[in-house]
């Protein structure tokens, strides 16, 4: 282990010292801080896509579900319209249930997601490096809002749909 005084070109020194006799190999800290910098710049970008790509994922089913929701209570929602029920009273009829089922998978959601993180970070073994395994409190909290911003926005993507229910279209359909 050798320190190297300020302003000392150091992979110059490292040559020097590799000449040596007694001196099998030289590695640099500066070399290896610059390893370990790139291979986690290229991990961000992995967690970036797996990030969008679970985002888009959770619009997609969020989105389907919601839908699928809707159009199977036509007829109850067209019978709020007919009993004078206001637009606002139709939608948290509609979204409250999504608000609720977003909480409870929130909940459910992070203790598995911290099982999988540990089972992930688990089978990463590079023999330089290690990953420690930790979360800040502020990852939970970005977790969740994430979840509820997904199912807000699903909701308001929805609410047109809401508002086209025909009232006497829909009472007339054979179930």
């Amino acid at each position: 282990y050798v320190n190297f005084p300020e302003g000392k070109d150091v992979y110059e020194a490292g040559a020097v010292l590799l000449d040596a006799e007694n001196v099998a190999s030289v590695t640099l800290s500066a070399q290896m801080r610059d390893r370990v910098a790139n291979s986690l710049d290229s991990m961000n970008y992995i967690v970036l896509i797996v990030l969008v790509c679970a985002g888009a994922l959770a619009f997609i089913v969020l989105y389907n579900l919601t839908n699928i929701m809707i159009m199977e209570r036509e007829r109850e929602l067209a019978t709020l319209k007919v009993l004078g029920f206001t637009m606002a009273e139709q939608n948290a009829y509609v979204f409250r249930e999504n608000l609720v089922l977003t909480g409870v998978s929130a909940l459910c959601g992070i203790p598995m997601g911290v099982a999988l993180l540990h089972y992930v970070m688990s089978q990463i073994k590079i023999s330089t490096m290690y990953f420690g395994c930790s979360l800040a409190g502020k990852s939970y909290f970005l977790a969740i809002l994430l979840t509820f911003v997904f199912t807000l926005a699903v909701d308001f993507l929805l609410l047109g749909k809401i508002r086209r229910i025909h009232m006497a279209e829909a009472m007339k359909a054979i179930e």
